[in-house]
């Protein structure tokens, strides 16, 4: 499994090559003009301090994204959060760049395989559990060690 393609950061025109899991053989694309971002409440007010510094900007976001594969095409959501941070460009000095990390996925794409013969039993609790991955990732190993123990 390459778990840095389930924790990675990206920008507003792509998402990670996620895996469909309706097909199995597409990946995720955003679909173009449909990501939408704003800054949140505290992050505005945060502004007023003189303190204030841009990687204190946080963003929620929300976009479409669809399989790769033409004969698929299943459609995505995704919704999560951002913020800036400072990046290096040989032509222009230190910059500051968004970047974006999803928190929700639907339908969620399939963290690790799971067999064609694995029995209902053992794969339902494993699909349920990836739902969880971004939101709440520890709850994740005691969803799984519960159905584990079944």
């Amino acid at each position: 499994m390459d778990t840095s393609l389930w924790i990675q950061h990206f920008d507003k025109d792509s998402l990670p090559a996620w895996p469909c899991p309706a097909c199995g053989k597409g990946h995720v694309n955003a679909v173009r003009k449909t990501f939408s971002h704003k800054e949140t409440a505290a992050s505005i007010r945060a502004k007023d301090s003189p303190d204030w510094d841009p990687d204190w900007i946080d963003y929620v976001f929300a976009c479409w994204g669809e399989c790769s594969n033409s004969s698929c095409k299943q459609p995505f959501s995704v919704t999560g959060k951002g913020g800036v941070s400072p990046y290096y460009d040989e032509m222009h000095g230190e910059n500051w760049g968004d970047y974006f990390q999803a928190l929700h996925c639907y339908p969620m794409p399939r963290i690790v395989s799971i067999p064609e013969k694995c029995p209902y039993e053992a794969s339902e609790p494993l699909e349920s559990a990836f739902s969880l991955f971004w939101s709440n990732p520890d709850l994740i190993s005691t969803h799984l060690q519960r159905s584990r123990s079944r």
